[in-house]
């Protein structure tokens, strides 16, 4: 039987998290954990309901928890906006395969399907952008040091238009065809695609979607961004694009003010074709791994991005 590339290789049950952690950390003589959701290549747990523990479920998702704690114990203290600080090292053993991870719970719920209104679409923006500019100024010499890689070929814009298509004929009985023929009009193979981008690299995210940026629902601001599994060197407009995806123009707007010197034709090309990728990659995995929230945010996103 053919396995997912997101699929577990080990299992991971409720008793075994809780044995994990009343074996590695004595603070946690009572611990009660709740399954809090499972991405690409990490299972969530929220424990006592103040820290958030990330697995990995495979061994070739423990190098990205290994980079995202050593990165993040660099960047944290001087990061705009919240992200995790990791307090929590648990190591393998008999009864779990692999290194595991957790910090204190951030405040906030994902914006994933939450729309700001519109009068608080600049600050959060202007937040944002800060943050984005204080990680792309950090030295991508450091991060090459540290082990973060380059983008490799999959990253250039032919490999995204051969990757759309793909999914988009996996998605052709899960989308209405006004829609599809829209996307497929869009990476159609005689369309004119961005030029690659030829500047400085930075330090990325490189996942910067919705389902990994924080907003407190009381003031509607941004409280943090979340899951750094997917850092690398790279284009620093893949870092707005899954802005751009949430809340279109607007928000991409508001935080190239505070950000600084990107703001082009160029970069508006990249960031809008990066977006739509991204728009039709989150409709693909909610239709693939049934989860409904994942695709009504990317079709929502992706009639957004098709209409402008």
């Amino acid at each position: 039987m053919s396995r997912n590339p997101w699929d577990n290789d080990r299992d991971l049950s409720l008793d075994l998290v809780a044995s994990l952690l009343r074996r590695q950390f004595p603070s946690f003589d009572d611990p009660r954990p709740r399954f809090f959701g499972a991405g690409w290549d990490f299972e969530m747990f929220l424990v006592n309901e103040t820290c958030l523990f990330r697995f990995p479920k495979r061994r070739d998702s423990v190098r990205r928890l290994e980079l995202e704690t050593a990165f993040l114990a660099e960047f944290a203290a001087d990061a705009p906006l919240a992200v995790p600080a990791y307090n929590f090292h648990g190591q393998a053993n008999e009864l779990f395969p692999y290194p595991f991870a957790g910090y204190a719970l951030i405040p906030g719920r994902p914006a994933m399907g939450y729309d700001l209104p519109a009068e608080m679409m600049a600050d959060a923006g202007h937040r944002i952008g800060s943050f984005l500019r204080c990680l792309h100024a950090l030295d991508s010499d450091w991060g090459r040091e540290l082990g973060i890689d380059e983008n490799d070929q999959y990253y250039t814009f032919t490999s995204y238009r051969q990757g759309a298509v793909k999914e988009l004929e996996e998605l052709r009985a899960g989308i209405g065809k006004d829609l599809l023929d829209a996307a497929h009009h869009f990476f159609r193979e005689d369309a004119a695609l961005p030029a690659e981008f030829r500047g400085r690299l930075r330090i990325l995210h490189n996942d910067l979607g919705p389902e990994h940026i924080l907003v407190n629902t009381a003031d509607n601001s941004i409280s943090g961004i979340i899951d750094w599994g997917d850092l690398a060197i790279g284009d620093p407009a893949l870092d707005f694009a899954g802005l751009y995806m949430w809340q279109g123009a607007p928000l991409v707007t508001a935080a190239l003010e505070t950000y600084g010197d990107l703001s082009d034709d160029a970069m508006w090309q990249r960031i809008r074709y990066y977006a739509c990728q991204a728009a039709v990659r989150m409709t693909w995995y909610g239709q693939q791994t049934d989860k409904q929230d994942y695709f009504n945010a990317g079709e929502k996103a992706l009639r957004r991005i098709l209409a402008a």
